[in-house]
């Protein structure tokens, strides 16, 4: 078995020599192919693994707005108009809740009278908590259905609060 081994090595060894550009050719276009397809497969396993860590991933689905001029896409943006989550519960059965997040920057005022100006606030429908698995460390998922409430993150609480 060993000696059969060894005679195919031996002679694909001494074809590579006697066809060298033609060998070199295939190499190349061999390892092309597999970063090629090694490339195909990260994207593809990225794009696959996006926010799985939510328990209803499988359920969650994003809106896309997409403007159209006579028939050309003139812009594609991943947010929608707010009154598109309303309509699809209304009218689809199975659309179970919706939620939407708008980015904003602003003020933020404390109860000691501290003001702090921050980017990247998210404002979000009290149903966002319930759709999206996100660990609280105080308050339940109705922490957004009153008025003038907010969730904060662990920094942002030593940022307004202190320890």
């Amino acid at each position: 078995m060993l000696q059969i081994l060894y005679n195919y090595l031996l002679s694909a060894f001494r074809n590579i020599i006697k066809n060298k550009i033609f060998s070199l050719l295939n190499l190349l276009g061999l390892s092309i192919g597999i970063a090629a397809c090694l490339l195909l497969f990260q994207y593809v396993y990225y794009e696959n693994s996006f926010d799985t860590f939510h328990s209803q991933s499988e359920n969650i689905y994003r809106v896309r707005y997409d403007g159209y001029r006579n028939g050309e896409l003139m812009f594609a943006c991943a947010a929608a108009v707010p009154a598109v989550g309303p309509a699809m519960k209304n009218n689809f059965p199975e659309v179970l809740e919706y939620s939407w997040a708008f980015p904003t920057d602003g003020i933020i005022t404390t109860d000691e009278n501290a003001s702090f100006r921050e980017r990247k606030i998210q404002v979000a429908t009290p149903s966002f908590l319930k759709m999206f698995d996100w660990d609280l460390s105080v308050g339940d998922t109705s922490a957004l259905s009153k008025p003038f409430t907010a969730v904060i993150t662990k920094s942002m609480a030593r940022k307004l609060y202190g320890e």
